[in-house]
């Protein structure tokens, strides 16, 4: 009699590394997006942050600003007499709506509302 042997054999090596592939291929394909969409999340908050510094600028010289960002990016204030505010709701007299827009975004990045007039 002839003892069992023992061990894979070839096609078994073989669709077992096909499998292995296949997920190894599908958890970097997950983890490159993950590290895309961390990005873009560290970008957003980064020109959050700048927003709100380019606004509170906006407090100190009262008038609209333009100009470039360290690292290159484009930026503008611009400032509104506000009569409507963004749900269509009339505004009391004297509110200025004061924008932050970065790049070629088609949005600002930020709205704020501020007492007072324009200074330039």
């Amino acid at each position: 009699m002839r003892a069992p042997q023992r061990g894979f054999t070839l096609i078994e090596a073989v669709v077992a590394l096909a499998i292995l592939t296949a997920g190894l291929t599908a958890a970097l394909q997950l983890t490159g997006s993950g590290l895309r969409a961390a990005e873009r999340s560290r970008l957003a908050a980064e020109r959050s942050a700048e927003a709100a510094l380019l606004l509170s600028w906006y407090d100190v010289v009262r008038t609209p600003m333009n100009g470039t960002l360290k690292d290159g990016i484009p930026y503008r204030v611009d400032v509104f007499e506000a009569s409507y505010g963004e749900d269509g709701a009339v505004l009391p007299t004297g509110l200025l709506r004061v924008e932050v827009y970065f790049g070629d975004a088609p949005g600002p990045a930020l709205v704020s509302y501020r007492a007072g007039q324009t200074g330039g």
